[in-house]
């Protein structure tokens, strides 16, 4: 296991270069398409320049996460209801996995797309971070077991965060961990093509892929109620709008 220190000086600088109104009650983000997302009581909703789409399953309660790093097949998740649907990109279902109903049983906390009709999943009996492959209800690959229960998790096809009170670890698609990050004072991690943007409730970090350390976001002082990253693009929601922010680092 690999700890590294949290955060380097040198910093970013986000630059204004859009915004747009939206009334919502949770700004999911922007795909690499240019697409929208949010929820608005338990329905998700999808703004785009083809249309705009609707989805929503009352029964199954309150969507917890919806993860949008492949825009051809969403992954909605229900913690509420131990459920995931994926999604297509008119938001039209094409698969609903319900952990409580399959042969090996599993409650599971966290949920978000993995590559070829996976998930990443963190299942809480066991306390590991397993792939799930949702054809075969079958785990490809699973951690150790995990000490603390993360608070929150974000990922990629080949890649998972998890974020707990005290630290942020990294895992591979084959259920290794690649290293830890210590720190106390995260509430929020999003990732892109392995670029991360962290948020501690005062300010943002951000950590390039082929960076050890993250840095400083000096931006303008807005209300931040939810917040995504896209293409090294920051998207802000202050409950009114969003405002979208491109990350360049500081000149000297």
């Amino acid at each position: 296991m690999l700890l590294s220190s949290y955060v380097q000086s040198q910093t970013y600088v986000a630059m204004n270069i859009a915004e747009f109104p939206l009334v919502a009650d949770r700004f999911i983000g922007v795909d690499d398409y240019g697409s929208q997302y949010y929820t608005k009581g338990n329905a998700l909703f999808k703004k785009s320049e083809q249309g705009s789409y609707q989805y929503s399953a009352l029964q199954l309660g309150s969507i917890s996460t919806v993860d949008i790093v492949n825009p051809l097949k969403l992954t909605v998740f229900y913690q509420g209801s131990n459920t995931a649907v994926i999604l297509d990109n008119t938001l039209s279902e094409i698969k609903r996995i319900s952990f409580s109903n399959i042969d090996n049983f599993r409650n599971v906390s966290h949920a978000t797309t993995a590559n070829d009709r996976r998930l990443w999943i963190f299942n809480v009996d066991v306390q590991q971070l397993e792939i799930f492959d949702y054809n075969s209800h079958r785990i490809v690959q699973a951690s150790r077991p995990i000490t603390v229960a993360p608070d929150a998790m974000t990922s990629n096809f080949n890649f998972c965060w998890l974020l707990t009170p005290a630290s942020m670890s990294s895992f591979n698609n084959y259920g290794s961990l690649l290293g830890t990050t210590a720190l106390t004072d995260l509430q929020m991690l999003k990732q892109y093509n392995g670029h991360l943007l962290s948020w501690n409730g005062q300010e943002f970090m951000y950590k390039k892929a082929d960076q050890a350390d993250f840095q400083k976001i000096e931006i303008p002082k807005i209300p931040i109620k939810q917040f995504s990253l896209n293409n090294e693009i920051l998207y802000i929601y202050d409950g009114q709008k969003v405002t979208s922010f491109r990350l360049e680092p500081a000149k000297d």
